[in-house]
């Protein structure tokens, strides 16, 4: 005798019941998420390089226009005038060493060269003090 094959009297398996708690009440399923190819190749030393080269220049957000922004344009604009008109050598002898080199960079070495003495200073007596002078107490009788 052959037995006819109900379709309702199969047990549903573990992942059809999964799949069917996940449901809304509405009876529509969740969509499932599209599979995205990806490529055999990774990129190599150049396209990891510019890689990171692009995420640093795409969080660079534009400066705000406003008359600030205009006045420190127009300092630096200046600035670099000056400095190009100025871009005539200047003969260095330090310590029996003799070289040329342009103002601008002498200016620039010798000013920076100056802030971080004096920025070592400021470390200097932070840390240790420096005492005020003191007048000796002078016993003189009367």
């Amino acid at each position: 005798m052959a037995e006819e094959f109900d379709s309702n009297s199969i047990e549903p398996t573990a992942d059809e019941q999964a799949a069917e708690a996940k449901e809304p009440a509405g009876g529509q399923p969740e969509p499932r998420p599209v599979a995205q190819a990806v490529t055999a190749r990774k990129p190599g030393l150049i396209g990891r390089w510019m890689g990171s080269i692009n995420r640093f220049f795409s969080q660079i957000t534009l400066p705000e226009w406003n008359l600030r922004t205009f006045l420190y344009l127009l300092v630096a604009l200046i600035i670099l005038v000056v400095l190009a008109r100025n871009w005539t050598l200047v003969r260095i002898d330090l310590f029996g060493w003799h070289f040329d080199a342009p103002k601008p960079v002498v200016f620039a070495v010798s000013l920076a060269l100056g802030a971080v003495l004096l920025r070592l200073w400021q470390v200097y007596v932070g840390r240790h003090g420096v005492e005020e002078p003191t007048e000796p107490k002078s016993s003189a009788g009367s």
